[in-house]
């Protein structure tokens, strides 16, 4: 899978090639740090690249990255999130540094038994969707470790087993969802 970049909607170019298939999707957040450096962060599910210009993208090497990743890229408060793939824990980067992550840096996803299938942002929140339930979270500010907290009683009883169908905009978010009774429902 290549990404391209053009300055003209014409003339295209291969800036980096990426280790996933073509049906593995791609996801990325525009990301802005407290000095107003934008960037770009683009996520497959292994890799994480990071784009500040108009060419080749940096890629995450930082070994505490969360590899493999649920590519739900989510930007909220100086921070991205990511969820770790077969697992409830969100993960989060360094304060302005999407490219930096500390260990221990996360926050796991208890109130349902299962697995983040996708994170979104809604309003000044985080919403982990899992295959039974979600749940809401928020940034605490807490000093040390991640800065998500639980929001309580932030919780709706369905989840998704499709999250290629979740489309989100602010504060609105559109699923196949899976309501625990044997039936999807939208």
């Amino acid at each position: 899978t290549g990404v391209y970049t053009s300055t003209d909607a014409i003339t295209w170019a291969l800036v980096n090639t990426l280790l996933t298939s073509a049906t593995t999707p791609v996801r990325f957040t525009e990301f802005i740090s407290a000095t107003n450096v934008k960037s770009l962060v683009l996520v497959d599910g292994v890799e994480g690249y990071v784009y500040t210009t108009n060419a080749a993208g940096t890629k995450i090497t930082d070994g505490d990255f969360p590899n493999p990743h649920v590519p739900f890229p989510v930007f909220l408060d100086g921070y991205l999130f990511l969820a770790k793939a077969g697992t409830g824990d969100i993960y989060n980067s360094n304060l302005n540094n999407p490219a930096a992550w500390t260990a221990g840096d996360f926050l796991s996803s208890e109130l349902y038994p299962d697995d983040i299938q996708a994170l979104v942002k809604v309003n000044n929140y985080l919403l982990a969707i899992g295959t039974q339930g979600s749940e809401f979270m928020y940034d605490a500010g807490n000093p040390t470790g991640t800065h998500l907290a639980r929001y309580d009683g932030g919780s709706l009883p369905f989840g998704t087993q499709m999250p290629n169908s979740i489309a989100s905009n602010k504060n609105v978010v559109m699923l196949v969802a899976n309501n625990n009774d044997g039936e999807n429902s939208i």
